[in-house]
């Protein structure tokens, strides 16, 4: 019997984030209009799904099947994945707020800040258990008079009152903003990313430095790099600058500065704004903390007090 294209088997606790491409791109055969800042949200927000999926719904049996399908419906793309792990019910909303409070780690909600970025990249996210599997539909918007691929946010429709209320007026005076998905993708088309190899080579001939721009809650649940630099995201530039009152001396190396933070989202922002302040030895590494832990490289679990 052949195997199905549409299908991966994953293995805890690392992802093949190649093979998660693979799967996309097999899946989106015969997909029209989506361009590259529509593909790379489908990427980031699948990876996600399936980081979940390895992390909470195989963490016991340790690995299992993923199903992926993607279907072009008029000006949408819809994509579904499903697997057999344990029930899982994703947070719905709320998230940012909460993980800036000082809460402890076991109050925040499990695969909570991944499911957050998923529902920014996605227009719509649907979860059910059917079956004795989770299945997951994402929804992406294409548009249908501009450039194919991008994802547009959401408008606000003109009223059909000769003389609009108040609230309306309001509403029609909302300018529709970037989606994040379109500032990472422009991001990384000006930026050096990185694969998690060549970064261990840099390491090992002493011409990089890894920093990572994660917040100190991650660095406590996933782990760390043994010898990455830790700049939270919020003082990363107040840091590197030597004419801030908050400048570290680490920062002031020759040596490529490697950023990295879950994902590789918010790594692709931090280095396109280092660039716009005059950098050039800094690049982001391919796929972020995953990425690295992806390719087989040793990570740091620091005990919980």
């Amino acid at each position: 019997m052949r195997p199905d294209p549409r299908r991966i088997l994953v293995h805890c606790p690392q992802l093949e984030t190649a093979r998660v491409r693979d799967l996309l791109a097999c899946a989106m055969t015969g997909v029209r209009g989506a361009g590259a800042e529509c593909r790379a949200s489908v990427e980031l927000a699948l990876a996600e799904v399936v980081n979940n999926v390895v992390e909470h719904g195989y963490a016991t049996t340790r690995c299992g099947p993923v199903w992926l399908g993607a279907r072009q419906m008029g000006g949408d793309l819809r994509v579904v994945i499903a697997d057999r792990g344990r029930a899982f019910a994703p947070p719905d909303g709320g998230l940012p707020r909460q993980m800036l409070r000082d809460a402890p780690l076991a109050e925040l909600p499990e695969g909570g800040f991944g499911w957050f970025l998923i529902r920014t990249l996605a227009r719509e996210v649907r979860v059910a258990r059917r079956g004795g599997l989770n299945v997951t539909s994402l929804r992406f918007v294409l548009r249908a008079d501009g450039p194919k691929g991008r994802i547009v946010p959401r408008r606000v429709l003109p009223s059909r009152r000769l003389r609009p209320t108040l609230r309306e007026s309001r509403k029609e005076a909302v300018m529709p903003i970037t989606p994040v998905s379109t500032l990472v993708a422009r991001a990384k088309a000006r930026i050096d990313t990185l694969p998690p190899e060549r970064v261990r080579d840099m390491l090992d001939r002493d011409e990089a430095m890894l920093v990572d721009i994660r917040d100190v809650r991650e660095l406590s649940r996933e782990g760390r790099i043994d010898g990455a630099v830790h700049a939270p995201r919020g003082m990363l530039e107040f840091w590197i600058d030597p004419e801030s009152p908050y400048h570290k001396p680490v920062f002031a190396t020759d040596k490529t500065l490697v950023l990295f933070c879950a994902a590789a989202m918010r790594s692709a922002l931090a280095v396109a704004t280092l660039r716009d302040m005059g950098l050039s030895n800094v690049a982001e590494m391919e796929g972020g903390f995953a990425g690295w832990k992806d390719a087989g490289f040793p990570v740091v679990q620091d005990q919980l007090s």
